[in-house]
């Protein structure tokens, strides 16, 4: 069964409807876990804190086998959940942080994906945290082309 691992922050949350729709598409065909450095530590009271905030967003426990916490500075986490990934056989990664999904491939994930829209580090506009949720690029482009959404 394939292993599917995702991340929150700038991911599953700049598009929560769609995730949570392929999520749902996906059950019995994959496990599916979430592999996030948001929260901090790996305690309960934060992996509580971040599945309520899947949980808000659409994204309820029964989409998804766990949630993995890693905490350290950006290169730190960025090791921390490649070796995650790895350890646990993780087929599929799907996280915004290009840095995140450097360290992924490098540790042998076959499959890293990187939602363009709300990617992080590298920009070209200089600012490595620039995120943009799905519905705030389709009222900017809307607003470009003079409609309205």
């Amino acid at each position: 069964m394939l292993k599917v691992a995702l991340d929150v922050e700038g991911t599953i949350d700049a598009a929560p409807a769609v995730f949570a729709s392929w999520l749902n598409a996906m059950k019995g065909s994959c496990e599916t876990y979430v592999v996030t450095g948001m929260g901090g530590q790996g305690d309960a009271a934060n992996y509580a804190g971040v599945a309520a905030y899947l949980s808000a967003l659409g994204v309820g426990p029964e989409l998804y086998e766990g949630i993995a916490i890693i905490s350290g500075d950006a290169k730190e986490k960025a090791q921390a959940k490649a070796s995650w990934l790895f350890d646990h056989g993780t087929d599929i990664f799907i996280d915004n942080d290009k840095g995140n999904a450097q360290a992924a491939i490098e540790a042998g994930i076959p499959l890293v994906l990187v939602p363009w829209a709300s990617r992080e580090g590298d920009k070209d506009d200089g600012n490595r945290k620039a995120r943009w949720t799905v519905e705030q690029k389709r009222a900017r482009h809307a607003a470009e082309k003079g409609d309205e959404m």
